[in-house]
C-alpha cells in the first residue's frame, strides 16, 4: 500500500511541474475569414447630349478575408436612354482586392493607407464591356480628426488594348484613365454625415472631368448605412465624347 501510495504522489508531483513548465500552445488562427458586406449603389448621369444613364452596381466585400486583405466583387449593370435608341446591358465582373499598407498619425490624424489591385472581366461582347481583360491599380488614403474624414483614392485603368466602358464619357474608350475621388465628412451626430465628393478623371488623349457635389450619409442601424449625393460638373474638357451636367445617387449597405 505504501509503495502504491508512493507511486500516485510522484506521479501527481510530475504532472504539476510539467504543467507549470510546459508552454500552453494555442490552437492556430484560421487566416480565412467570412465578414461579408453588400451594398447597393444607383447613378443616375444627365449628359448634354440630351442622354441618360442609369447605372445599378451591385457589390460584396469580404472584409479581412485573408488578414488585412478585402475582397471586392461587384457587376454594374447599365441602362441607357439614348438620342437614337434606348440599350441596356452588363458591364464587367470587377474583381478587387485591397490590402491595408500602413495605419499610423499623420498631420494630427489617424491615418490609414491602403493599396488596391484589381482587373475588369468582361461577360459578353456588350455595348458597356470590356473587350478584354483589363487591370486596375490604386491607392486610396484617408485622415480622421475626430468628426472630421478626409480621404482620396486614385485608381488606374491600364488599358493595353481593345475598348473599355467609360462612365464619365458615356462612351466606349480605347486609352487609358486615372479616376480619383477627394471626399470630406463631418459627422453631425454618431449616425448621421454630411460632406462633400470630388471626383476627378484624366483620360491619356486628354479628356479631363471634375465633378464636385454634396453627399449625406446615415447609419439607422448598427449594421446598416445610406447614402445619397449629388454631383455638378464644374469643369470639363472632353473633345469628342459626351458631357455631364449632373449625377445624382444613392446607395445602401449592409454588413453582417
Amino acid at each position: 500500500i505504501r509503495f502504491v501510495r508512493s507511486i500516485a504522489l510522484n506521479a501527481l508531483l510530475l504532472t504539476t511541474v510539467l504543467s507549470q513548465v510546459a508552454p500552453t500552445v494555442a490552437p492556430a488562427p484560421c487566416a480565412f475569414k467570412f465578414n461579408p458586406t453588400l451594398n447597393s449603389n444607383v447613378s443616375v448621369y444627365d449628359f448634354k447630349s440630351g442622354a441618360n444613364l442609369v447605372e445599378l452596381d451591385p457589390s460584396v466585400t469580404f472584409v479581412s478575408v485573408l488578414d488585412t486583405v478585402d475582397i471586392t466583387v461587384d457587376l454594374p449593370i447599365y441602362f441607357q436612354n439614348g438620342t437614337d435608341a434606348d440599350q441596356s446591358g452588363l458591364s464587367d465582373i470587377n474583381l478587387t482586392a485591397t490590402k491595408n499598407l500602413w495605419t499610423g498619425n499623420l498631420f494630427g490624424g489617424k491615418t490609414v493607407w491602403s493599396g488596391d489591385f484589381g482587373i475588369l472581366i468582361p461577360l459578353a461582347n456588350e455595348t458597356f464591356s470590356s473587350t478584354s481583360v483589363v487591370p486596375v491599380i490604386g491607392t486610396d488614403v484617408s485622415i480622421i480628426w475626430d468628426r472630421v474624414t478626409l480621404s482620396q483614392s486614385v485608381d488606374w485603368t491600364i488599358l493595353a488594348n481593345g475598348s473599355s466602358w467609360n462612365t464619365l464619357l458615356n462612351s466606349q474608350v480605347d486609352s487609358q484613365w486615372v479616376n480619383g475621388e477627394t471626399r470630406l465628412d463631418y459627422k453631425l451626430t454618431d449616425t448621421l454625415s454630411v460632406g462633400a465628393l470630388m471626383t476627378e478623371q484624366w483620360v491619356t488623349t486628354g479628356e479631363t472631368s471634375l465633378i464636385l457635389g454634396p453627399e449625406v450619409s446615415w447609419s439607422p442601424a448598427q449594421n446598416w448605412k445610406v447614402s445619397a449625393g449629388v454631383g455638378f460638373a464644374v469643369y470639363q474638357d472632353t473633345k469628342q465624347y459626351d458631357s455631364v451636367n449632373n449625377v445624382v445617387h444613392v446607395g445602401i449597405g449592409f454588413s453582417f
